[in-house]
C-alpha cells in the first residue's frame, strides 16, 4: 500500500508540473526534496507515467560470474584444447 501512495504522490507532482506550477510550489505541496522532484521529472520525460513506478533494486547480473564460473582470481574462461591425432588414456 505504501508504494501505491508514493506512486500517487509522484503522479500528483508531475500533474502540478504540467499545470504550470513552479518548482518550489510543487515541493511545498508534495513535501519532498528538490532532488526527489528532479529524479521523477527526468524519469517521466524519458518513460512517461510508466517511469514513475518503482524499479527492481536487485542486480541484473553478478560481476565476475559468467558461463565459465569463477576461479580464485576472478573470472577464468574455460579453455578447450583440441589436439588432433592424439589420444589420452
Amino acid at each position: 500500500m505504501k508504494n501505491q501512495n508514493e506512486y500517487e504522490r509522484r503522479c500528483k507532482a508531475i500533474q502540478f508540473y504540467k499545470d504550470g506550477y513552479g518548482f518550489n510550489k510543487i515541493l511545498q505541496l508534495v513535501q519532498r526534496s528538490r532532488r526527489w522532484l528532479s529524479k521523477w521529472l527526468k524519469r517521466f520525460k524519458e518513460h512517461g507515467f510508466k517511469g514513475l513506478k518503482d524499479r527492481s533494486r536487485t542486480p541484473k547480473r553478478i560481476c565476475g560470474v559468467g558461463p565459465w564460473g569463477v576461479g580464485p582470481w576472478g573470472r577464468i574462461p574455460y579453455m578447450r584444447h583440441e589436439v588432433s591425432g592424439l589420444e589420452f588414456s
